[in-house]
């Protein structure tokens, strides 16, 4: 795939909602998997909590390669509802799996855009379009005005925090969760920030 054909786009359309999630379940099912349910309720879920006008996209030729979810203007990506949790996995799991939910759920800081979710298809993994979508949040949060850009990584995706280290994320805080480690196979979060300069961006949207 060339850098050339893959196209950014701002706003997830309705058409491509169901690949988003299935590259949701693909990115996530090794570490949310046991937290959210089956293939099915995880598909159900992303599709009732989601904002898809919060998202970047990237396509190749009209096909769903990656996407990017936003907090914007104070809103999130991802916002997830007691009433849903309920619908989708009854009073008693709800109970459990909710407010994990919430509390991965990270709220932006005063003007910062941050990232709560970036995945790519399995498929066109390795031939940059992470990369891609990162370069083009970054370029959209210049356009809107933001000072930074901030998001979570759990401890043990050392490739995906390399990746952001590499356009200038740093480490601001480390959020401990020992009694997730048998469940999802993580016990820790950091927190990364990228400060913005002011430079002209390669408008790709």
């Amino acid at each position: 795939m060339s850098s050339d054909t893959l196209i950014i786009q701002t706003g997830l359309p309705l058409s491509q909602l169901w690949d988003a999630g299935q590259i949701f379940f693909e990115a996530f099912k090794r570490k949310k998997q046991p937290f959210l349910g089956s293939y099915e309720q995880i598909l159900s879920v992303f599709s009732q909590v989601i904002h898809p006008e919060q998202a970047l996209i990237g396509l190749e030729l009209g096909r769903l390669l990656g996407i990017a979810g936003l907090q914007h203007r104070q809103q999130p990506f991802f916002d997830p509802t007691w009433r849903i949790f309920v619908r989708t996995y009854g009073w008693f799991q709800a109970l459990i799996r909710y407010p994990i939910a919430r509390m991965m759920n990270h709220p932006a800081a005063a003007n910062e855009l941050f990232i709560d979710f970036i995945a790519v298809h399995p498929a066109a993994r390795g031939k940059g379009v992470g990369s891609q979508l990162l370069e083009a949040t970054l370029c959209f949060a210049r356009e809107q005005g933001y000072q930074s850009v901030g998001l979570d990584v759990i401890n043990t995706n050392q490739r995906a925090r390399a990746l952001y280290e590499r356009f200038g994320f740093v480490v601001t805080k480390k959020h401990a969760y020992p009694y997730l480690q048998k469940s999802l196979g993580f016990n820790a979060v950091y927190t990364m920030s990228h400060t913005l300069e002011v430079v002209a961006c390669q408008n790709r949207m």
